[in-house]
């Protein structure tokens, strides 16, 4: 197989209504989609949600990175999966693609369905002969919003039967006690909540709400303080009965690692996109794991059809992660990038995806309708 182009297009596709956290809002997409074509006419797709409160990353920056490593792929002759898997490893361990992870999420994904196609296999039949599950079960992410609002997401997500929510909160921390009050009645005792600060809180702000919500029972805490707060992260850890979850703070310059070597926390929320793609994603389930820590799949607001596959080729490989999140498709987007419809069903359910590649039917008019073309080579 020989790559004959690439192209990279900056997509943006309107949300049905804003997304908002502590740390963003927004109404749209914005994330990096990676075309890469064989010389036999095949298409490996592959997306990248540069965040820049999460990893630093901009569009323009991850667009400019992508350009850079995409000139190195062009061309390439590649007759095996080991030639596959020594060229990603040999671009992902560069400067750039470290310092770029949504960039080159784009372009391993891309690679991994062009592969996964030209074998006629899923992506995941290329690292296990048999998925370690088939049926997903994902959760409600409720966004910071206003308390009418929130009553009437509260009540779909009960509609829907959804076992798993996270809710996403901020100070004050009384708001956020009444915020959980409300979500525990309306959703009920059986149904598993837990929280996303986006490292809103202080230490002693996590310390008084948790002083203050154990009969609401608490499944976890996603991203107490900020992000470079490392000391406080592991102070609540270590006191805390509810887990504690790590997500901005996987990308630090210490790294994941060292929360998982130093026992920062009790979890890792593990996104593709912003880990630099589904390999290295791969290694931090196994590590995380090894060491005993909950394994949370979790994905950007925003990421298409084109990530959530990736999410599921992953969750194939490693098994159910404790927290799975994404598949919002169009419950959240005007429009998804693939044919099939991927969000996730009734009780919040989804299947493994048996189909060559990822597994989905990339609308290849719907990526240029929405997308700006940023680069092609050919």
């Amino acid at each position: 197989m020989r790559i004959r182009s690439i192209k990279l297009l900056s997509l943006r596709i309107p949300f049905r209504t804003e997304f908002s956290h502590s740390l963003s809002n927004r109404s749209q997409t914005e994330s990096i989609v990676a075309v890469i074509e064989a010389r036999d006419g095949i298409r490996g797709y592959g997306e990248g949600a540069p965040r820049s409160y999460v990893t630093g990353e901009s569009q323009e920056q991850s667009i400019a990175a992508a350009r850079v490593m995409a000139r190195e792929l062009f061309g390439a002759e590649i007759h095996s999966f080991e030639q596959v898997k020594r060229l990603l490893a040999e671009l992902g361990s560069t400067k750039v693609a470290r310092e770029n992870p949504a960039a080159w999420c784009s372009l391993e994904l891309a690679m991994l369905d062009l592969w996964g196609k030209k074998e006629r296999k899923s992506v995941w039949q290329l690292f296990i002969d048999k998925p370690k599950v088939t049926k997903l079960a994902y959760s409600a992410v409720i966004p910071l919003v206003k308390k009418e609002k929130l009553s009437q997401l509260l009540s779909l997500v009960k509609e829907l039967s959804i076992s798993f929510v996270k809710l996403k909160v901020g100070r004050p921390v009384d708001q956020t006690i009444r915020n959980l009050a409300a979500a525990r009645e309306t959703l009920g005792d059986s149904v598993s909540i837990r929280l996303d600060a986006n490292g809103a809180f202080t230490v002693s702000d996590c310390i008084n709400l948790l002083n203050n919500t154990s009969e609401i029972k608490l499944s976890a805490i996603e991203q107490p303080v900020p992000k470079y707060d490392l000391l406080g992260l592991k102070k609540i850890a270590s006191v805390s009965d509810v887990p504690i979850i790590a997500d901005e703070s996987l990308y630090t310059v210490e790294g994941a690692e060292y929360l998982i070597d130093n026992n920062i926390c009790h979890g890792i929320n593990i996104r593709i996109s912003s880990c630099g793609g589904l390999i290295r994603a791969l290694q931090l389930f196994k590590e995380a794991k090894k060491a005993g820590m909950i394994c949370q799949l979790g994905a950007h607001v925003g990421e298409t059809a084109i990530l959530t596959a990736a999410g599921r080729a992953l969750t194939a490989v490693v098994g159910t992660p404790k927290y799975l999140e994404g598949a919002a498709g169009t419950y959240l987007l005007l429009e998804d990038v693939s044919n099939e419809n991927i969000s996730f069903q009734k009780g919040g359910y989804g299947s493994i995806f048996r189909k060559a590649g990822l597994g989905i039917t990339v609308n290849h008019d719907v990526i240029c309708k929405r997308g700006t073309l940023s680069f092609s080579i050919q």
